[in-house]
């Protein structure tokens, strides 16, 4: 596999530190790159009425070269050209130096949602009745993070310190998205800061589970609709007045922590309400943090040996089970009574009843807490 040198990643470089830039200039250029352009998403939004989920549509992203074609024998997966060490890039934003390598923050070439003018962009939130009755215009920005310039490396084995500068990166570009001036609305305020727009931050990997390249990446989006799972993460708060952090912390029993971290300040749980074998939940002790742009060092450190664990944790136990590896982490930030961050392992195919809003699981949550624990203490 070719390695993607510091030099062709300089030649898409148009600034190294996102510090150092404002948030027009970033339009500016999506704006300025015709090939960004071509791939562009539709300009609006759909939501089903019975869910408040919403539904964005882009014809281009099927045209994606990805590591992941349909194949006849899903146990020989194809061998391709990796685009983003032969250096297929867009424009990079935000660059760091790692052990081995460098992670960075580019435009994503095949946007889910583009800033399709440079005036202000409404806020869409579910909980509005109008949007029950007419199409929505989706506005926003795409970026991927790459956790390193080395193919082979991903969270599972890469060096707790390079995962750590990789969250630091994606902290500063959470604080930017979120509180830079920009088109985007005021959201909500917190500590006297404005906030604009959602930020929803992903990690897909393996095909089962929307993973497009192999290449290790981070995928975030800077969005003018409310997610549904944040309205209902917020709606929580309201109601409860907790989060659901704090409800796991308060709920879940000892016999439910797979691992706790600087003496419980950062936790990997299972949940009470596990849906699915393997599932987990990282937190921090402290519910007051909604976003990780609030978290210490101390604290980024311990959530990047919790990712660290989970991952590899889930990877051996799948290749135990004879699957395809295949999981999803999906970030809860917003102000929503404590961040938390969702490990969702691929084990278990959705039925009918699921789709009806009944799970069933093959493992209870004890018994997958200690299928973790196993694999941690003998790797």
């Amino acid at each position: 596999m070719t390695e993607l040198t510091r030099k062709v990643l300089e030649a898409h470089l148009v600034n190294s530190n996102l510090e150092q830039v404002s948030y027009q200039e970033v339009i500016q250029f999506f704006h300025q790159d015709e090939e960004l352009k071509k791939h562009a998403p539709d300009r609006y939004a759909e939501m089903d009425p019975r869910t408040g989920v919403y539904i964005l549509y882009s014809k281009a992203r099927r045209h994606r070269p990805h590591d992941y074609p349909v194949l006849q024998e899903k146990s020989t997966p194809t061998q391709t050209v990796c685009p983003i060490c032969a250096g297929k890039l867009t424009s990079v934003w935000d660059i760091a130096e790692l052990s081995e390598g460098y992670t960075f923050i580019n435009e994503n070439l095949f946007p889910g949602i583009f800033p399709f003018t440079t005036e202000g962009w409404p806020l869409i939130s579910s909980a509005a009745p109008e949007c029950c009755r007419q199409r929505m215009p989706a506005l926003g920005t795409h970026f991927l993070q790459w956790h390193s310039t080395l193919h082979d490396k991903d969270i599972n084995n890469m060096q707790v310190s390079d995962i750590f500068i990789n969250l630091e990166r994606l902290a500063v570009l959470e604080k930017f998205l979120l509180t830079q001036a920009s088109p985007m609305p005021v959201s909500h305020t917190c500590d006297g800061i404005e906030y604009h727009g959602y930020v929803g931050v992903v990690k897909n990997y393996g095909r089962e589970v929307g993973g497009s390249l192999r290449h290790g990446h981070m995928q975030i989006l800077h969005v003018n609709i409310q997610p549904k799972r944040l309205q209902q993460d917020m709606a929580l708060l309201t109601c409860c007045g907790k989060g659901f952090s704090a409800i796991l912390q308060e709920r879940n029993t000892p016999e439910l922590t797979i691992r706790a971290y600087g003496h419980g300040t950062m936790l990997f749980l299972t949940p009470f309400c596990m849906k699915r074998p393997l599932e987990g939940i990282i937190c921090c002790q402290d519910t007051a943090k909604n976003y990780l742009h609030q978290l210490t060092s101390g604290e980024l450190k311990l959530l990047a040996q919790a990712l660290h664990d989970a991952t590899r944790g889930i990877i051996t136990m799948q290749a135990q089970q004879g699957r395809e590896v295949a999981y999803n982490l999906v970030f809860h930030v917003g102000p929503i009574g404590g961040l938390y961050i969702e490990v969702l392992p691929y084990n278990q195919e959705v039925g009918g009843y699921e789709s009806l809003g009944i799970y069933f699981s093959h493992l209870t949550p004890d018994e997958s807490t200690l299928s973790y624990r196993g694999v941690m203490e003998n790797g």
